[in-house]
């Protein structure tokens, strides 16, 4: 997935997330902005072994910030994954020092 489709499919979800650094929000922007909102990642992995790569895949992170543990925000993530074709796995937390929640869908693209 190249660079441009892959932000082609993060705007599709019609959450904000900052395009110079959609891997990481600057504290002085995360208590400034309105949830919901999102940040995301997208890292290789390989696997190795006897001095051979035997595969390379890349995993993409979403995480959407909301302020209730609702799933409309979210419920917009997974429609656009489930679109695209994409399995993924969610996790959901509470970060309590923001009093806000995470939830991360988790993706091999």
């Amino acid at each position: 997935m190249t660079d441009t489709d892959l932000k082609a499919l993060m705007d599709s979800t019609g959450l904000y997330y900052d395009p110079e650094h959609p891997d990481y929000i600057e504290d002085s922007k995360l208590r400034a902005l309105e949830l919901p909102f999102m940040e995301f990642t997208l890292e290789e992995e390989s696997f190795f072994a006897d001095d051979v790569c035997y595969w390379i895949r890349e995993r993409l992170r979403i995480r959407v910030f909301t302020d209730t543990a609702t799933k409309s925000a979210e419920k917009n993530v997974s429609d656009v994954l489930t679109s695209a074709g994409l399995a993924y796995r969610v996790e959901r937390e509470f970060l309590p020092e923001l009093a806000i929640w995470q939830t991360t869908f988790t993706t091999e693209v």
